[in-house]
């Protein structure tokens, strides 16, 4: 019987390494619903005083239209307590309906991931529901955020959301991710880019936040090798092509691909084949780019099982440990598996949280 792991269990790279046996998978190996959006919100990431609605910015806007995902993630270097929001303003002549559902927010210190917020968006959970009128503004999901001097908090949002106009059909709204102090109301420009060329962060909008992989079965033989499939990179098991493409509207950050994959709900459809001898099985979650935060939904259950230490961290970045620190830990118990030529097919839900390196690794081992 499958069961979501619930003890800590990690696996050192430098001395279990994963092997790849699949690379350039092809798009029958991963579909993306492009017809949904994706409105992302990383690109600054830190926000000063300067990136203030009161100094007159806008963290990100977009036009959004039907149904699709917020995602934002920002640390604040305010020197006072701020507000964080999302402002939707309706350009139509017609009154629309929001609708958010699987939602999760957070507002942590320490430099916590946001796996919380991803549990929370992952549990049953009554949606909320706003009606904005013609030519009008309303906000969603606002948080106060202490001042940095005051332990200073990472915040950010993951949430779907839905628009239509009060018969269901689909609408458009613009959205803002907002911080401010006391004047929501004088943002006019966009807040300045970091450098996308080396801290790969982005803002801006995406076709589609929901991916599915069907993955080629792994055949897993006598050996304690690990077999596994690379996510969230250029130079992952499907050549990038799992990338989300996004745009900026502020034509600030050229078109580009979503790096990380940050804030995209990924269901997994995995496939092993026992070759060997019949033994104990799990899947397991890292990274090969530096620390990450396993966590899994399988049948409903959610699971973290490295939660109870370091806020769930797995792993170092390359500044912490040159040669690299990269670590796996288990998220599935798979239990006892026979040989046969017949795959045994798993089914669950991931993603890489904020604070998570790229490639992410999920894969099958023998305990």
């Amino acid at each position: 019987m499958i069961t979501v792991t619930t003890t800590r269990r990690i696996i050192d790279a430098n001395k279990n390494i994963v092997k790849f046996p699949y690379d350039k998978l092809s798009n029958e190996y991963c579909s993306i619903n492009t017809n949904e959006f994706l409105f992302y919100s990383n690109n600054p990431e830190k926000v000063y005083n300067k990136d203030l609605a009161d100094n007159g910015k806008w963290l990100c806007r977009e036009t959004i239209t039907g149904n699709g995902q917020i995602y934002t993630w920002h640390e604040t270097a305010c020197s006072m307590p701020i507000t964080s929001t999302i402002l939707i303003y309706n350009p139509n002549d017609f009154d629309v309906k929001i609708s958010a559902s699987n939602y999760g927010l957070t507002n942590r210190p320490n430099w916590q991931s946001d796996i919380i917020a991803w549990e929370d968006y992952f549990s049953s959970r009554s949606p909320i529901e706003k009606t904005v009128h013609a030519n009008g503004y309303d906000n969603i999901f606002s948080q106060s955020i202490p001042a940095v001097g005051n332990g200073g908090n990472v915040f950010g949002i993951v949430s779907r959301l839905s628009v239509s106009d009060l018969n269901g059909k689909p609408a458009s709204v613009v959205l803002f991710d907002l911080a401010y102090a006391v004047d929501s109301s004088s943002a006019i420009e966009c807040a300045e880019a970091e450098d996308y060329d080396t801290t790969l962060r982005y803002r801006g909008l995406g076709k589609g936040f929901y991916e599915t992989f069907n993955l080629p079965v792994l055949n897993i033989d006598e050996t304690n090798d690990m077999w596994g499939f690379k996510f969230g990179s250029l130079a992952d098991s499907f050549n990038g092509k799992d990338l989300i493409q996004m745009t900026d509207s502020s034509q600030k950050l050229s078109p580009n691909r979503l790096s990380g994959n940050y804030g995209v709900q990924m269901s997994v459809n995995m496939s092993i084949k026992n070759m060997g001898t019949a033994g104990n099985f799990a899947i397991f979650y890292g990274s090969n780019g530096g620390p990450c935060f396993p966590f899994v939904c399988y049948n409903g259950i959610f699971g973290k099982p490295t939660y109870s230490v370091n806020y769930g961290q797995i792993g170092l970045r390359n500044n912490e440990k040159p040669n690299g620190g990269y670590s796996y830990a288990d998220i599935l118990d798979l239990g006892w598996i026979e040989p046969s030529d017949e795959p045994i097919n798993i089914s669950f839900f991931t993603a890489l949280t904020a604070m998570g390196a790229a490639p992410l690794v999920l894969g099958v081992r023998r305990l």
